[in-house]
C-alpha cells in the first residue's frame, strides 16, 4: 500500500462520489479508479458498493477507512512532535489576495498558534502580481491567489515559473431578485448580462484580483455599479437594479440569498482555481510550509 492510495481512498470514503473526490484531489477520475481498484486487488476484498448515488463503504472498507485516519493522523502527529522540539524561532512569510486571507486561513493560523508558539506567521495581504514578484526573489516563503478559467482558458496575465498546486475550485452563479428580467432565465449566457448592469461589492479589493471584474473585462462588460458598502450592495441587488457574480467564497454576504435574491447557473465554463505557490529555496522550512497548507479549511 503507498500513502497515496491511502490518501485517495480515505477521500473517496468522506465524500461518497468519484466525481467530487477527483475533482478535490485534482486527479482524473479515471486515475482515482485505477488507484482504488490496484488497493483491492492488493488487498483481496472490495472497499466500496458503486450504487446510483455514487459509492458507499462495504465493512472492509469501513475497517480500513478507521485504520487510515489513525495512520495519517499519527503521522501528522510524528511530524508536529519533532517541529515541537525545535525551539528555534521560525518566520513563515506568506502572501495572499484579500478573499484567500478572509476565508482559507485561520484555520491554519489558529493551528500554528496554538501548536507551533515558535513560529512567526508574517502574512501580508497584496496582489497576484506583487506575491508572484515576491516569491521570484525570494522575499516570501508561500503565496496564496487565483487563477480563473474561462471556457478552459486561463486568463492570469502573466506565466509562473514555479509549480501552483490548488486547494480548491469554485464556480460562479449569478445573482438576481425575483423580480429581475434575468430571473425567468434557467442558466444565463453574458449575451443575456450584457444587457443589464452588474453590481460588484469592491471592499479591500484590487480590482485586478477582483475574480467578478476579471470575468465582466473578459466579455467586454463596462456597465458595472460599484459599492464598497455591504448592506448598500444588497439593497441594489433586492432592489432589481442589476445583478451579481458569486461564488461559495464571495467576498459578498447574500443577505436574503434563497428568498428575495435567487442564484442561477451559467452556461459558460467558468471556475477559479484557488491555490498557492512555495518558494523551494525554503528548504529548511518546507515541513512548516507544508503544515500550514495541509490545515487550509
Amino acid at each position: 500500500m503507498r500513502l497515496e492510495q491511502l490518501t485517495y481512498f480515505k477521500k473517496l470514503a468522506e465524500v461518497g462520489s468519484i466525481t467530487e473526490a477527483s475533482r478535490q484531489l485534482y486527479i482524473s477520475q479515471q486515475a482515482l479508479s485505477v488507484a482504488i481498484k490496484k488497493l483491492e486487488n492488493e488487498l483481496h476484498v472490495s472497499l466500496f458498493l458503486r450504487t446510483s448515488r455514487g459509492v458507499e463503504l462495504t465493512s472492509s472498507g469501513e475497517y480500513l477507512l478507521a485504520e487510515v485516519t489513525k495512520i495519517l493522523d499519527k503521522l501528522e502527529d510524528i511530524t508536529l512532535h519533532f517541529l515541537v522540539q525545535n525551539k528555534e524561532e521560525i518566520c513563515l512569510k506568506i502572501g495572499a489576495v484579500p478573499v484567500v486571507v478572509r476565508h482559507l486561513l485561520p484555520k491554519s493560523i489558529s493551528y500554528f498558534y496554538k501548536n507551533l508558539p515558535n513560529v512567526q506567521l508574517d502574512i501580508s495581504t497584496m496582489s497576484s502580481s506583487m506575491i508572484i514578484d515576491q516569491l521570484k526573489n525570494s522575499s516570501l516563503d508561500l503565496g496564496f491567489f487565483s487563477m480563473l478559467f474561462i471556457n478552459e482558458e486561463n486568463d492570469f496575465r502573466e506565466k509562473i515559473a514555479l509549480p501552483f498546486t490548488p486547494i480548491m475550485h469554485l464556480s460562479f452563479s449569478v445573482v438576481v431578485c425575483k423580480k429581475h428580467p434575468l430571473n425567468k432565465y434557467t442558466a444565463l449566457s453574458f449575451e443575456q448580462l450584457a444587457a443589464y448592469p452588474a453590481i460588484l461589492l469592491t471592499l479591500d479589493e484590487n480590482l485586478d484580483d477582483y475574480l467578478p471584474y476579471r470575468i465582466l473585462r473578459y466579455y467586454g462588460i463596462d456597465s458595472v455599479i460599484y459599492s464598497d458598502n455591504e448592506m448598500l450592495y444588497n439593497q441594489l441587488l433586492e432592489d432589481g437594479l442589476g445583478y451579481a457574480l458569486y461564488t461559495q467564497i464571495s467576498t459578498a454576504p447574500f443577505y436574503n440569498l434563497g428568498t428575495s435574491l435567487i442564484a442561477h447557473p451559467l452556461k459558460d465554463k467558468i471556475f477559479s482555481s484557488i491555490g498557492y505557490i512555495q518558494n523551494l529555496d525554503s528548504v529548511e522550512k518546507m515541513s512548516y510550509i507544508k503544515l500550514f497548507c495541509e490545515h487550509i479549511s
